[in-house]
């Protein structure tokens, strides 16, 4: 399966599109190769309705005018379409060797997980995952923990949620 990612000058244009609004397109990288995914942002005076389009697959997020993390949010849900990981995008293929793919969070621990990243504060998730995470800045500094099992990691809100998601995906595999 191949992994896309969107370089870093492509997520200025993600952040400038949920500024003004309107239509944009931006590639996607893989080691294999590049794909484009058309989006439009609608403004209003408290929401953002980003509709995305990637190779006849459609997905919409909503997000809050006053998160400062929008193009981080919207970059995320872009590179989950194109990954296969939400259910507007096409299936995940499974992995090298026959296995199949990852456990995933839930939808209700994926969006207290985003808010949580994203805003600070502590949330028992419904898989019994127990997160807490500060924000200083835009430095946080998260901690989950399971039974016996700590998982602590720093960075922006995104690598903290992404960090976070991963250790949760692996002992969710592993049980």
């Amino acid at each position: 399966m191949s992994c896309y990612d969107i370089p870093l000058s492509k997520q200025e244009l993600l952040h400038h599109m949920l500024q003004v609004g309107g239509k944009a397109v931006v590639h996607l990288h893989s080691p294999e190769q590049v794909i484009q995914a058309n989006f439009e942002v609608e403004l209003t005076e408290t929401q953002i309705r980003c509709n995305v389009e990637i190779g006849g697959h459609c997905g919409e997020v909503k997000l809050r005018r006053s998160d400062r993390a929008n193009h981080l949010h919207l970059r995320d849900f872009i590179l989950d379409m194109a990954n296969g990981d939400i259910e507007s995008a096409a299936p995940s293929l499974p992995r090298a060797g026959g296995h199949a793919p990852k456990p995933v969070l839930s939808n209700d621990d994926e969006i207290a997980l985003r808010h949580v990243c994203s805003k600070g504060g502590s949330k028992t998730l419904a898989s019994g995952f127990v997160i807490s995470v500060h924000m200083h800045k835009a430095l946080a500094k998260a901690i989950a923990c399971k039974d016996e099992t700590t998982h602590f990691c720093s960075g922006s809100a995104s690598d903290v949620y992404s960090g976070l998601a991963e250790h949760i995906e692996l002992l969710l595999d592993a049980a």
